[in-house]
């Protein structure tokens, strides 16, 4: 079953909603576990750590395809927890039982600027997979993650959710590169655009190409549109579940870091980020995150509005449907508005 049929599946019912979120667990266990012996104890450390599976792994279990299978991950942390994210992978016997060599890069200032990315560890496994954690160049480690080359490198899996961008053309296996990014891109990225392509991912790089590819809106001028009013939409979510207030399955948000006069951004070979979606991966346990601070998955420069639940018992959707009631009960949940360009 693919990921659009399962996800309209788990929402006919509670019982399929269930099933289904069962389902999604158990594959990812399943894929994570050709990379680290306990895959529960990586989520764990993903999660400690605000960082991000992406690469090969997310989008192989995104297109939940037998035939697509990935041979590297790509860990994106942010610049504040990348030592501990290391200390902590080398010290647990459930994470490195399979490690058999790693190398540490520093990268070139040029390429940090282009990829927001300051150093690589390459972890190569007995298995004869790769681990590449990246440190951002900043605390957000989705911040060097959406400035992979290509637009299926905007896919990433936590403990929580999954998320693509442009979704319709990911799964369609279509995927626009940028030819500057490109060609100062890492290892990993090479690696990744090759394995696109041995996967039949068509993969444009013309910027005349852009529009009718991708279906996005074309913008002439930005010079009348306000800036904070581009550069992203206004959601309300908890970063930790996942959750798109008012609708119990998934959340859209909207993610253009770059300027939004789209003729310069075609003009300069970098493809516009458009939008992503992110569907949840709940869990049973209660939500014990301090979400009275902003989520530092997110980039700085996004316009961010957090829901704050504050107990999450069965994970079956009852708090956003305690929202869309108009609920007042204090243990449902409660909405934090914060405008980060003011």
């Amino acid at each position: 079953m693919d990921i659009v049929t399962l996800l309209a599946w788990r929402s006919t019912s509670r019982a399929n909603y269930v099933d289904a979120c069962r389902e999604m667990h158990t594959s990812l266990s399943a894929i994570l576990q050709s990379f680290v012996p306990n895959p529960d104890v990586l989520l764990g450390l993903i999660t400690d750590c605000r960082a991000l599976l992406s690469g090969q792994l997310a989008l192989a279990y995104l297109l939940r395809d037998p035939a697509v299978v990935p041979y590297s991950v790509d860990i994106y942390v942010g610049d504040l927890w990348f030592d501990k994210f290391m200390d902590r992978f080398h010290s647990t016997p459930d994470l490195n039982d399979y490690e058999s060599a790693y190398t540490m890069l520093t990268h070139h200032p040029a390429f940090t600027a282009s990829r927001h990315i300051t150093h690589t560890v390459e972890l190569y496994l007995s298995t004869g997979r790769t681990i590449f954690v990246h440190a951002s160049a900043s605390v957000s480690a989705c911040h060097a993650l959406v400035c992979s080359p290509t637009s299926a490198g905007f896919t990433f899996i936590t403990a929580q959710c999954f998320a693509t961008a442009y979704p319709m053309l990911t799964m369609n296996r279509r995927a626009m590169v940028s030819l500057e990014r490109a060609a100062m891109s890492a290892t990993s990225d090479r690696l990744f655009i090759q394995w696109l392509e041995a996967h039949r991912f068509i993969l444009p790089t013309a910027p005349s190409e852009w529009w009718d590819y991708s279906g996005a809106t074309h913008v002439e001028s930005s010079s009348d549109i306000r800036r904070d009013h581009c550069l992203a939409v206004h959601r309300e979510i908890c970063p930790f579940r996942a959750r798109y207030f008012g609708d119990q399955h998934s959340f859209i948000n909207f993610i253009d870091v770059l300027d939004v006069d789209y003729g310069l951004l075609r003009s300069m070979s970098v493809p516009p980020y458009g939008i992503m979606a992110a569907w949840r991966l709940p869990c049973r346990d209660p939500c014990q995150m301090d979400c009275d601070r902003l989520d530092d998955l997110l980039m700085h420069l996004e316009l961010i509005s957090t829901v704050i639940f504050q107990t999450d018992v069965d994970s079956l959707g009852t708090d956003c449907d305690a929202m869309l009631t108009n609920t007042a009960d204090p243990l449902s949940c409660k909405a934090q508005h914060t405008n980060m360009y003011t």
